[in-house]
């Protein structure tokens, strides 16, 4: 079977990362917006540049929901 992921709006993906890394202590009140918006930043680039990857050397790489889930704990 084949899965077919649609990406993920950004204030969708704005509001899992604040409830996963808005309350980790390791981060400074001050800094969880820039490191959420930061998070968000990186996954939508990824996206992007998967599709040029595709485009230049034919080659897929896929971004799932699960893939923005494992760099948020990742990070954390």
């Amino acid at each position: 079977g084949i899965d077919w992921f649609m990406p993920w709006p950004s204030q969708a993906l704005l509001a899992v990362a604040k409830s996963f890394l808005g309350t980790n202590p390791m981060i400074p009140a001050e800094n969880t917006d820039g490191v959420v918006e930061h998070v968000v930043l990186v996954h939508e680039s990824v996206n992007e540049f998967s599709k040029q990857f595709l485009q230049k050397l034919r080659r897929s790489n896929y971004v799932t929901p699960k893939n923005y889930l494992d760099f948020i704990n990742t990070y954390s």
